[in-house]
């Protein structure tokens, strides 16, 4: 009988080399790809990674191939997260990419070469209901692990397809399990989590772009409108931001809003930025949409607790949602990803906080 075929995303990190060692112990054929989505010299990790990932296939006799993906890549994504920041927005360009970038080549490469499924290294699952036929995304059975965060914009064709072999492991398995069989690569360090950030920090991404507008000054004003300074570009501040401001005052201030009309960054106290209420908009819903009253529990950013909350409004584009508590710092830009107990339901992107 001849084996199912799997195609595993390989980046070159422990995680993906695990996948893939994993579904080849079970039995899977299995093929390596690592998409190309930087020019070679844009990025010190580009070169590294697809050498990682061939060393990885050859250990374990696995087959490896590369996809150029570079030019879509820099008009769907980095082009997204330049215009998001410059709106005075703070976007989350992984999510993004799994849902129009990652998963949409891995199943098109699949379908190429005949591969029933595809795979990444997502600390999150997958579970199927017999009688529906419905497919559901499902936390990580390790909490502090869980990516179903980035994943909530994928659809049922991708989970129809989809494995996600990490999901029933922690980080020190995974590396313990990378040593045990030899994969060089068991200790290398977490990828970070904008792959084409070369710098500490993402300002340093608009430093070496020298995007004009990213640069110019404005006013940073206290939240009743009086002037406490001028900052060098809206790009290098995001809500919450306490250092770095330039600016004095005699309690802490916090940056509270940034408003590109104006060019302004409004700043305030640490009480201001905590919000019962959140509307988003772009929503996207993995099985069906929730009714409005439903308690969930809401995360507002990747490492974010989820919060006990209750959908309060929902139409095809607007999502309202009010905490049991008040939640800090609630960002436009950022994702809210709704959870029933561990299945997650869907979410939006965060228009703003109240």
């Amino acid at each position: 009988m001849e084996k199912e075929h799997v195609l595993v995303a390989m980046s070159g990190g422990v995680d993906s080399s695990v996948t893939a060692l994993l579904l080849k112990k079970k039995g899977y054929k299995v093929t390596g790809i690592t998409f190309k989505m930087l020019p070679e010299n844009s990025h010190p990790m580009v070169v590294t990674q697809i050498r990682d990932a061939r060393e990885v296939s050859r250990i374990l006799d696995i087959e490896h191939i590369t996809v150029d993906i570079a030019e879509e890549f820099e008009k769907s994504i980095i082009d997204y997260f330049a215009g998001e920041y410059l709106r005075g927005r703070t976007p989350n360009p992984c999510v993004l990419c799994n849902r129009i970038i990652k998963f949409k080549h891995l199943l098109k490469v699949a379908g190429k070469i005949d591969a029933n499924f595809i795979a990444t290294g997502h600390y999150a699952t997958v579970y199927r209901d017999t009688e529906s036929g419905i497919y559901y995304l499902k936390t990580a059975k390790n909490k502090f692990r869980d990516q179903s965060y980035f994943l909530y914009r994928i659809d049922q064709i991708v989970l129809s397809k989809v494995l996600f072999p990490l999901g029933e492991y922690d980080k020190d398995s995974v590396r313990k399990i990378a040593k045990e069989n030899n994969i060089h690569v068991h200790n290398k360090g977490d990828s970070h989590e904008i792959c084409f950030i070369t710098g500490k920090d993402y300002r340093s991404f608009f430093k070496e772009r020298n995007i004009p507008f990213a640069q110019s000054h404005g006013k940073i004003i206290y939240r009743d409108g009086t002037v406490l300074g001028y900052h060098n570009g809206i790009v290098n501040y995001t809500i919450g931001q306490r250092r770095g401001l330039g600016i004095s005052h005699h309690t802490p201030l916090y940056v509270l809003r940034i408003d590109s009309k104006t060019n302004t960054v409004v700043v305030g106290d640490r009480e201001d930025l905590m919000h019962r209420k959140l509307t988003a908009s772009d929503l996207h819903w993995i099985n069906k949409k929730p009714e409005v009253g439903l308690t969930v529990l809401a995360k507002i950013r990747s490492i974010h607790i989820p919060a006990r909350a209750k959908i309060t409004g929902l139409n095809n584009d607007r999502l309202e949602i009010l905490f049991d508590e008040p939640q800090w710092a609630v960002t436009p830009g950022q994702s809210v990803v709704l959870y029933k107990e561990d299945t997650v339901l869907g979410g939006g992107i965060i228009l703003n906080g109240e």
